[in-house]
């Protein structure tokens, strides 16, 4: 279930971190897993990408993760073409694998 930001927000104001369960709902709060149950934000985990097609002018790139085709940033990685294998965390292209 998606959480809007004002109940994010609203959460996050009213807590007391200085207890474990609060930190645990506050970084619920902010937790959506993907169809293979993981959360980018809470995971802190690349996955890897198979690039299928880049768009130079834009920066972008569609890539293949575990099946599932994704669009990604690939401002920080030089030269990629259709068919690299990329480290990508957060929908970003961290390096070449």
């Amino acid at each position: 279930m998606r959480r809007s930001i004002h109940q994010t927000s609203d959460f996050l104001q009213t807590s007391d971190f200085s207890k474990k369960s609060d930190v645990s709902r506050a970084r619920a709060a902010y937790c959506i897993p993907d169809a293979h149950g993981r959360c980018v934000t809470c995971s802190d985990e690349v996955q890897r990408a198979t690039v299928l097609a880049v768009d130079e002018a834009l920066l972008m790139a569609q890539a293949d993760i575990e099946g599932d085709c994704f669009d990604i940033d690939v401002s920080l990685v030089a030269g990629v073409q259709e068919g690299d294998v990329l480290l990508v965390h957060g929908g970003v292209a961290l390096e070449k694998a």
